[in-house]
């Protein structure tokens, strides 16, 4: 790899370190701390609102940075732009949240004030527009800070919470503040940074193009919340929030390693934008060796969380979470497919197949949702980690055959798969070489 390409990876995944020992370490004496009953409600609360964060975001983040990338428009009107688009998405859905809470679930005042509390979060999370534009320019340092200082702060809220004896209610609260935090910082080093793009500006023109090329990225989005949300929602309703407790302890260690291949994946984008303009041939041999070295890593930590998953989460969570152990060694073997769907929809993003993207999205939401329906009330969390396994394999590898302009990347991943991804490590320099070649161009 470049230096530069290096260096963004060290520095996401370098922070996601710090972060990971706080989420884990924090996040479990709060779950011992809570139980599964309480825990379980926290966690649902969470899955409930992050499926309308992802509305909120509009599912646009790809196809900005790739404007940014490309130069398309101006920066100034496309951040602005973004940022409106946000915003107003941000406070509807915030009341539509609530109103779903109270006329469809049926949620007592305390759930609704948690989910209250946690949707304001998403106002803030407008100004996650200055992320975008770091990571068009592989400046991941002025990403990482403001996400460092957050997690901190709210880590030190929730440990004091912890020792005060605090209700639910209090641990809600750290999901807004973490928001506000991190907008705050961000803005702080944004307008402090002299390569910054002039004023945002909330133009028409640039507005209208991001919501028509934008809006199978909105159902996309939503589809893929749905099949990594709501199957805490759903075990909430068929089983109670004890077993929400204990599938969410194991997704949440999930979720923290899977920031890997979402660091790799984040920093390649621009380069892979850039080499699509330069070689055809280079831009597929960097896809394929990508799938490899992501598959590669996947299969090692899922072998090594089947033998290590009943001491770690013993260790983290305590006894009470001990069946949390099957759930995260299923759970793993989805990061395979998590990683090998990221590369793909940044394909289909550059190639301009954001309807397909969209299609698979929603057959792996669909999926998801029968499959928790079918084997929540057998297996339990277990049975929802198996429904996460399969819609990931089925969203994100299996429907790339049925498409004739698909099916190349889809056997690209199945070579991967095959070889165990041990390609990426007989041709490392080859890889090298890739990442370069685009500077010098």
């Amino acid at each position: 790899m470049t230096s530069g390409h290096i260096t963004s990876i060290s520095w996401l995944i370098g922070g996601k370190g710090s972060q990971i020992i706080c989420a884990l370490a924090v996040g479990g004496w709060v779950a011992r701390y809570l139980g599964p009953d309480q825990f379980g409600v926290l966690s649902y609360c969470l899955a409930f609102v992050s499926l309308f964060g992802a509305i909120a975001g509009m599912g646009l983040d790809q196809l900005i940075i790739k404007h940014l990338a490309s130069a398309r428009f101006e920066p100034g009107k496309l951040m602005g732009s973004s940022f409106c688009i946000r915003l107003w998405a941000s406070a509807l859905l915030t009341a539509i949240a609530l109103a779903i809470s109270y006329f469809v679930q049926g949620d007592g005042p305390v759930v609704m004030l948690m989910i209250g509390m946690m949707c304001a979060g998403l106002l803030f999370q407008s100004a996650d527009v200055i992320d975008l534009w770091y990571q068009s320019s592989l400046r991941s340092r002025q990403i990482v800070i403001p996400n460092q200082i957050s997690v901190v702060i709210s880590s030190i809220y929730e440990v004091l919470l912890v020792g005060c004896k605090a209700g639910v209610v209090f641990f809600a609260a750290s999901v807004p503040a973490k928001a506000v935090i991190k907008a705050v910082v961000s803005f702080r080093f944004y307008s402090k940074d002299p390569s910054r793009p002039g004023a945002w500006r909330c133009d028409p023109d640039c507005l209208k193009t991001l919501l028509v090329e934008g809006w199978p990225l909105v159902i996309t989005s939503l589809s893929i919340i749905i099949y990594a949300r709501i199957d805490q929602v759903m075990i909430e309703a068929m089983a109670g929030p004890a077993e929400v407790g204990i599938y969410s302890a194991a997704a949440r260690v999930m979720e923290q390693w899977c920031y890997v291949p979402i660091a790799v994946v984040q920093t390649l984008y621009p380069t892979l934008i850039r080499l699509r303009e330069a070689s055809e041939r280079d831009y597929r041999r960097l896809i394929y060796l990508t799938f490899c070295g992501l598959t590669l890593i996947c299969f090692a930590m899922s072998f090594l969380t089947v033998f290590f998953a009943g001491p770690g989460i013993r260790l983290l969570y305590g006894p009470e979470y001990s069946e949390s152990a099957q759930v995260l060694a299923m759970l793993m073997w989805s990061s395979l497919f998590v990683s090998l769907g990221l590369v793909r929809s940044r394909w289909l993003m550059i190639e301009g197949e954001g309807k397909f993207l969209m299609t698979a999205s929603i057959l792996g939401a669909i999926s998801n949702v029968g499959l928790n329906y079918w084997l929540i009330p057998i297996h339990g969390a277990l049975g929802a980690a198996a429904a996460t396994l399969i819609s990931y394999g089925l969203a994100s590898v299996v429907t790339g055959a049925v498409s004739r302009r698909v099916r190349p990347i889809f056997w690209l991943q199945i070579r991967a798969i095959g070889t165990l991804g041990i390609p990426a490590i007989l041709h490392g320099r080859e890889y090298s070489r890739l990442l370069g070649s685009v500077g010098r161009r």
